[in-house]
């Protein structure tokens, strides 16, 4: 039987997301309002350069992670030498890359983008450590959250809200706020991880079997460059700042990263088919629970919500409407892409043939995510050749790019997750899900709350986030009214929190 439980840390993941989503949306609003439309998209910039800079880092901690899931001690320190490595390097190719973009922007952006560096070296590092926490202590990604969302917003009222140093006061909050965490989830693997010497035949096995980590970093990499390419296109900074607002909205959506981490753990250790089929399907209703809400309430409110964030940003509405789609598509992607790597063990075998490795579901699960971020990005390309001049336009098509392509690969991974582990789609528990959604979406309507304009937070904001609070009672009433299993999961919560408090 598995040492990671399901169910538990999936409670304490979401009980931390609760806290995060309420505090990052609350960080997220004072920057947009407190940075003008330049610094708001230099910001933009770098979190996306942040992104693409640990896509290869994947190379060894793909599969890094899961030999130190299977107990493979060396592979920790062998991996984190590397990702110290590669920081070195990416803090020289960092100067190049603000150099380029201070061409393109000005020089302010250069400079902006330059003081990022400090940024960017912890944040690699940061993604290392929570990946690798995320299969060894699952629950631990939940109590990082709340430890990074309760900081980072103490740090951005103090120092952009109050202090008002722009640009500078998100910046120095970030860093301080992401050395912390890491430091604190070093403390925790410290403790279970025991350091050894790095073991160069693992990187030689690691670069060996390099195919399968390159495609998943190319996909990642394709995935994060649209508020890149977007400014050579439009020569304007509007499309990215239009990008960056809706990906912090979207936010929310993205909880289900907690719940796929306890997954993998899983799957990885102790494989058994039944209990696979369990565990995916579990997930689907675990998953589906917040984002049918989440999704509706997004779409409904969505006006109300873009201009609780900063007014200027309301004709951003199609761009969120289509994001919230596609990350809604994307979630149950994950579930079974993250499944069917799991369970493959390609990478046990001592000598890997690559005509085994190309064989493999691993390969073509992967094959199957780099297809969707390639076709994606050649639609949004087409799209932005073929019509100019607006504004919001520049900025929807990459998300319309991955909409288009997602419902195919969807359809494909969910019948190669039938086939290999027999799981299917709880559609009983998620009608149950979209039905509990419907009194919450009335009450939007006829209550007027999709009409509000958030121009004054203090006077208009308060009645917004009442009307979602009534909104999210009459979901979670309807749907325990519907649903054995969701009665069941506030049970297993309310024990959680007991047990956390008679400690």
């Amino acid at each position: 039987m598995s040492d990671v439980r399901l169910r538990y840390p999936i409670v304490v993941n979401y009980l931390s997301i609760i806290v995060k989503v309420l505090l990052l949306a609350i960080a997220s609003m004072i920057i947009a309002r407190k940075l003008n439309t330049f610094e708001y998209s230099v910001w933009g910039i770098l979190l996306s350069l942040s992104m693409l800079y640990i896509t290869p880092i994947a190379l060894w901690r793909f599969w890094s992670i899961r030999y130190i899931r299977r107990g493979v001690e060396e592979a920790y320190t062998t991996a984190l030498a590397l990702t110290i490595g590669w920081i070195v390097v990416i803090i020289f190719l960092h100067l190049g890359v603000s150099k380029f973009y201070g061409i393109l922007l000005g020089g302010e952006a250069e400079q902006l983008l330059m003081l990022g560096i400090v940024y960017v070296a912890v944040f690699i590092l940061y993604s290392f450590e929570l990946s690798v926490i995320s299969v060894v202590f699952p629950e631990y990604v939940g109590y990082s959250n709340i430890l990074y969302s309760v900081l980072r917003f103490i740090l951005i009222v103090l120092l952009v809200y109050v202090v008002r140093l722009g640009f500078l006061g998100v910046l120095l909050a970030s860093v301080f706020n992401v050395i912390v965490v890491t430091a604190f989830i070093w403390i925790k693997l410290s403790k279970k991880i025991a350091f050894r010497k790095p073991r160069f035949d693992l990187v030689k096995k690691w670069l060996k079997m390099f195919p399968i980590p390159i495609l998943s970093v190319l996909g990642q990499n394709i995935r994060s460059l649209d508020r890149l390419v977007v400014p050579m296109f439009s020569n304007s900074e509007l499309p990215v700042a239009y990008l960056t607002i809706n990906y912090a909205i979207t936010q929310p959506l993205k909880m289900n990263q907690s719940v796929l981490s306890s997954l993998y753990a899983r799957l990885l250790k102790d494989y058994d088919r039944s209990r696979a089929r369990r565990d995916v399907e579990e997930t689907i209703k675990l998953v589906s629970l917040p984002l049918i809400f989440i999704s509706a309430t997004l779409i409904v409110l969505g006006k109300p919500i873009l201009s609780l964030m900063n007014p200027k940003y309301v004709d951003a509405f199609p761009v969120l409407i289509v994001m919230v789609l596609t990350v809604l598509m994307n979630s149950y992607f994950q579930v079974y892409f993250n499944s069917i790597k799991a369970i493959d063990t390609i990478d046990l075998q001592e000598n890997v043939r690559y005509g085994d490795l190309f064989k493999s579901n691993l390969f073509q699960t992967i094959c199957a995510n780099f297809a969707r971020s390639l076709l994606g990005i050649i639609i949004a390309m087409t799209l932005l050749l073929s019509y100019k001049g607006d504004m919001v336009f520049y900025a929807l098509a990459f998300p319309l790019g991955y909409a288009i392509v997602l419902p195919i690969l969807l359809s494909w991974i969910y019948l190669k997750s039938k086939k290999l582990i027999g799981a299917g789609f709880p559609y009983k528990e998620v009608v149950k899900m979209v039905l509990a959604s419907i009194p919450a979406i009335l009450y939007y309507y006829y209550s007027g709350a999709h009409t509000i304009m958030v121009y004054s937070f203090f006077s208009d904001a308060p009645i917004l986030i009442v009307h979602v609070i009534v909104g999210v009672i009459l979901y979670g009433v309807t749907l325990l009214v519907l649903s054995d299993w969701t009665r069941s999961l506030l049970k297993a919560s309310l024990n959680v929190l007991r047990k956390s408090f008679n400690k």
